[in-house]
């Protein structure tokens, strides 16, 4: 899953965390295409900065908060990710393309998971007439 962040945010980005704490991204109210464990890349102006992986999705409702500098509430889905798997891809170029690699991949399965699910609904009514 890739999360795309502002400029002006990319400082709080890769600022400092407290110890114990987790990070979030609230991305609104449709439920995202990634589960937990999955990796979580964060571009900054079409560019790859950092990866991390998914630590929880919280559903709206659940969790709610106040941005960090106080200008919104986060009410939609919120994904979380521990700083300590957080890495900085800036200045590593094996790793960024290790990441992009596994986008690509992960794209490519969702594509061939959704017309699999396509075919088989075309499928069902022809096997319902067949049986009957």
């Amino acid at each position: 899953m890739t999360i795309n962040i502002p400029p002006e945010h990319e400082a709080w980005l890769f600022g400092e965390c407290p110890p114990g704490y987790v990070r979030l991204w609230s991305i609104g109210r449709w439920k995202p295409r990634a589960e937990e464990g999955d990796a979580l890349l964060f571009r900054v102006g079409k560019h790859i900065v950092a990866e991390a992986e998914i630590y929880a999705i919280a559903p709206p409702g659940e969790c709610n908060t106040v941005s960090y500098d106080g200008s919104r509430d986060l009410r939609g889905y919120k994904i979380f990710w521990d700083p300590q798997h957080f890495r900085d891809l800036r200045c590593d170029p094996v790793r960024l393309s290790l990441a992009k690699k596994r986008e690509a991949r992960c794209r490519a399965k969702r594509r061939i998971k959704r017309e699999r699910a396509e075919i088989a609904e075309m499928i069902r009514p022809a096997r319902l007439i067949a049986e009957s």
